[in-house]
């Protein structure tokens, strides 16, 4: 299967969700798509990563766990200013940024099967800036830092995240 995050519809001008945030599977062979959960409150959705046994989906603030195999939704958790995800070992790496939201650390780590929070990087150590994509070769995440949400201070450059050092070489 492919596992689909649909990121709805929010009609910001009204406040009002018009598409509901959801995830599915579809089926190659057959061409058929089934979603297989709604994201209540969710107004929008910028990342899902399958591993060996999870799904884990970013829409919004909420970071939902899945099973790979059932599709049965685990566990869910708020996190503010999630972006998107990756995995390394046992942890799962996020990306925070938001509109006109400044946060102390736009890196952080969650222990990838319980979601507890293992480590950040904060702003005055890490990245500084809202940041967004993540990719992880060997030990080091690369992430997209842009501050994207600060229109007209933009950045752009790939930070380096020591993950076994948990320390940012910047870029």
């Amino acid at each position: 299967n492919v596992i689909v995050l649909n990121e709805g519809h929010y009609d910001y001008n009204n406040m009002v969700q018009t598409v509901p945030v959801t995830i599915g599977a579809y089926d190659p062979s057959t061409h058929v798509y089934a979603a297989f959960d709604t994201i209540q409150s969710a107004q929008f959705a910028t990342c899902v990563i399958v591993d060996s046994n999870y799904i884990y989906a970013a829409a919004d603030s909420f970071l939902v766990k899945y099973d790979r195999f059932t599709h049965q939704r685990l566990d869910i958790k708020i996190i503010q200013g999630m972006r998107k995800l990756a995995i390394w070992n046992n942890y799962l790496l996020i990306s925070r940024g938001q509109y006109l939201v400044d946060y102390i650390s736009y890196f952080q780590v969650y222990d990838k099967n319980s979601l507890i929070f293992q480590y950040d990087l904060d702003s005055t150590v890490g990245p500084q800036y809202a940041s967004e994509g993540i990719v992880v070769n060997n030990d080091t995440a690369y992430l997209a830092v842009n501050n994207g949400f600060h229109f007209g201070n933009e950045v752009g450059f790939i930070g380096k995240v020591d993950l076994n050092a948990h320390s940012f070489i910047g870029n």
